[in-house]
């Protein structure tokens, strides 16, 4: 993810009202690098970006590489495999030495999980297991911030943030909520060593408040939180989407009775409009950026804060149900567009790119994307999550928790009745927000005898229901420490 411009409060000067007309720029125009028969869409990684490739339970990553479009198989080889209902929920850093990757699972109700992988330079390398969905994720002081929430909740829903270190995570107490589930207001942002999140004031019970504001936390390099709060008309609908300007934050609001679509700032305690937009105008994603990009007739337009840059679209280039989805300001004259329709994608770029392998068809990019999922076939050495020593739950910390010495009680009355697991070495982990005990075992058959046996003490702990586990993977977590049991 790239970092944004600074997030400081805006100045009192107050901005023009009036609407920008555009100041055409003699830029390269656009060629043609590849059409594909499937989904994409731009992750950008400082100079380099991956595409995200397909949709949904069926994704694949491609790369673009100094210029050059590519597929590299390794792409799809994690060294734990993700779940199957997994998604690319985030993507972030910088290529090749610092990128991360979130494979999320949801369910309809909303809860979800994630796996965070980093690249190792030929696979990615499992390092958190988290107990929410992770929507976006930013290198921070040497560690890296992730963003979760609950996916497919239509209500307002608190932002969570944590920082992920080789020590674990710290939950760092955000306190925005996003207008929907997952939808972001805007990326994670850091700059000059501050990270900062965007959002809304929360309401009560996924409700907006009756007086709500736009809302930027930020933490600085040392830890200090600080917020800063633009506080919206009641009438108001929400914005779009947040737009940072060189003297401050700005907003996209929708047209709303006699006032049209238009970009404001928050200046003296007041919205004011900086320009306001032309009906026919379709705002673009644009990855990984607090920039507003649109397509305006022929035009692919930039809001620079005062005047808009625009480079012209190619001409006769897509089929009439096509539409421009998004756009990556690679660096000066090089930028990166996508357009898409239900079946197709095409990709086309102002400089010198170009593809240089052969790009996976809709069956092998599905073979590929089933393959992140697979678990192995003989599994020869099975890890099981047997028990929780704090279980997880929504909302305030529960006050029901089992303690470590419980658990040796529990884990060893269970081996006194069962000779042949008296020599499980158990570990400590962390498993999707849970505090677990686990064991690696010599069968999967294994787990089921080891939890009937934790559950048979139900007598001396009540609800022990509520703590005992028989997942099983066919790999170890990724960090953990050795939890001693007497025998």
């Amino acid at each position: 993810m790239q970092a944004a411009p600074s997030a400081a409060a805006p100045s009192a000067a107050a901005p023009s009202a009036a609407a920008s007309a555009p100041s055409v720029t003699d830029k390269p125009g656009f060629h043609l690098v590849a059409e594909l028969p499937y989904p994409i869409a731009f992750a950008p990684l400082g100079s380099d970006a991956l595409l995200v490739a397909g949709e949904g339970l069926g994704q694949v990553l491609l790369s673009i590489e100094g210029n050059q479009l590519r597929f590299r198989p390794e792409l799809a080889q994690l060294d734990q495999p993700a779940k199957r209902t997994s998604f690319v929920s985030a993507i972030g850093g910088a290529w090749p030495d610092n990128t991360w990757l979130a494979l999320s699972g949801s369910s309809d109700a909303g809860p979800a999980s994630s796996d965070v992988y980093q690249w190792s330079g030929s696979r990615w390398l499992k390092k958190h297991e988290h107990a929410s969905g992770v929507i976006d994720l930013i290198p921070w002081r040497g560690s890296v911030a992730l963003q979760s929430t609950f996916f497919s909740v239509p209500v307002m829903v608190a932002q969570q943030l944590y920082e992920l270190s080789s020590t674990g995570t710290k939950n760092l107490r955000a306190s925005v909520c996003s207008a929907s589930g997952g939808a972001l207001l805007a990326p994670l942002s850091v700059q000059e060593g501050a990270l900062s999140i965007f959002g809304y004031e929360c309401g009560v019970n996924g409700n907006a408040p009756e007086r709500g504001s736009l809302t930027i936390e930020t933490w600085s390099k040392s830890g200090a939180k600080s917020k800063h709060r633009m506080p919206l008309p009641a009438d108001w609908l929400l914005p779009e989407r947040l737009v940072m300007q060189p003297d401050g934050p700005a907003a996209l609001f929708a047209a709303q009775g006699k006032e049209p679509r238009r970009v404001a700032r928050f200046v003296a305690g007041s919205w004011q409009t900086v320009t306001t937009l032309p009906a026919e105008l379709s705002a673009l994603e644009a990855p990984g950026t607090l920039e507003l990009w649109a397509v305006v007739g022929s035009e692919l337009r930039c809001w620079t804060g005062r005047e808009w840059s625009v480079t012209e679209l190619p001409t006769g280039a897509l089929p009439a149900k096509a539409s421009w989805k998004s756009v990556w300001r690679r660096g000066a004259g090089d930028l990166w567009l996508i357009a898409g329709s239900d079946d197709k994608s095409w990709l086309f770029n102002t400089a010198d790119g170009n593809r240089i392998t052969a790009l996976p068809t809709e069956t092998e990019r599905s073979a590929h994307a089933e393959g992140m999922t697979r678990e192995p076939s003989d599994c020869p050495l099975p890890f099981a999550d047997l028990l929780a020593l704090r279980p997880f739950q929504l909302g305030e910390d529960t006050a029901v928790t089992l303690s470590p010495a419980k658990a040796r009680t529990i884990l060893a009355a269970a081996l006194a009745k069962e000779p042949n697991f008296r020599e499980l070495q158990f570990v400590r982990h962390s498993c999707y927000g849970e505090d677990c005990v686990g064991a690696q075992l010599s069968a999967r058959e294994d787990a089921e005898a080891l939890y009937a046996l934790l559950v048979a003490d139900a007598r001396s702990v009540p609800a022990i229901e509520r703590f005992a586990r028989s997942n099983v993977r066919c790999f170890a977590p990724p960090t953990s420490e050795p939890f001693a049991v007497m025998r």
